[in-house]
């Protein structure tokens, strides 16, 4: 069987309307990329965690996802105050504590 398909100019235009498209959707996602791939991240790291504490209450699964959020939420917000404590104790000087060198 020699099936052979004949590639026509109406092709390449689909061709290149499907590659304009393409870089169009890139362009839309492209300011979200590091979010996204920290979120998916943050979702493998929490995976484990999840299912534990779902096999510790098999029969409550709103209660776990909740739990889970708490979790998450001290994972992300302790590192983030304990940076921004130390950013404040750096913070600029009034006249009277600096030292003029």
């Amino acid at each position: 069987m020699n099936n052979k398909m004949n590639v026509t100019a109406s092709h390449w235009v689909l061709v290149v309307a499907l590659l304009f498209a393409a870089f169009a959707c890139y362009l839309l996602v492209e300011p979200y990329i590091n979010s996204i791939v920290m979120a998916f991240i943050l979702s493998l790291l929490m995976f484990p965690i999840h299912e534990w504490i779902e096999r510790k209450l098999p029969k409550h699964k709103n209660i776990v996802a909740l739990l889970s959020c708490i979790v998450l939420t001290f994972i992300i917000v302790m590192p983030l105050m304990l940076v921004f404590s130390a950013i404040v104790q750096q913070g600029p000087c009034s006249p009277r504590t600096c030292i003029n060198g």
